[in-house]
């Protein structure tokens, strides 16, 4: 991936996409967000998005909150970045999905009425990676995660 990203030159938006029903924030998207500060920088942070998927309206804004702010302490934590927040984003099922499913309304968080507020969402997330300042991504180099990585593999 890293590859290929220093191969566009520069990038509006990266996007880290979590099902709101599981939001831990686990090993894996540590080392995820870890290999990208690794490869291009920490500026990349500025740049980084959470796209929270299947919000259906359980998870109350001040639990969805305090999921943010652990999730920002963990990526200070792990990359020795200095961030105060992430841009983020709660989507609900697709309403298509929803109707084949045969959720109810109620229960989806998104309500008939709301599809067009569901789909400015979609718009913002869009919206918000082309409005960015672009991070260079020219003079990236691949993290240490991916050079332990390839390493173990040679050695096997």
């Amino acid at each position: 991936i890293v590859q290929y990203v220093a191969g566009i030159e520069y990038v509006n938006g990266f996007y880290l996409v979590v099902n709101e029903q599981a939001t831990l924030f686990d090993d894996g998207m540590q080392n995820a967000v870890t290999l990208l500060v690794d490869s291009f920088g920490t500026a990349f942070l500025n740049n980084l998005g959470i796209v929270f998927t299947r919000a259906y309206g359980k998870v109350k804004q001040e639990k969805f909150e305090k999921q943010i702010n652990d999730i920002v302490q963990l990526i200070k934590i792990r990359t020795g970045a200095t961030i105060s927040h992430l841009h983020t984003w709660r989507v609900g099922l697709w309403p298509e999905e929803r109707d084949a499913k045969n959720v109810p309304d109620e229960s989806s968080g998104i309500s008939r009425m709301d599809i067009t507020s569901w789909n400015q969402t979609m718009d913002d997330i869009l919206k918000w990676a082309y409005d960015m300042k672009p991070v260079d991504t020219r003079g990236s180099v691949i993290g240490e995660y991916e050079l332990r990585k390839r390493a173990r593999e040679e050695g096997e």
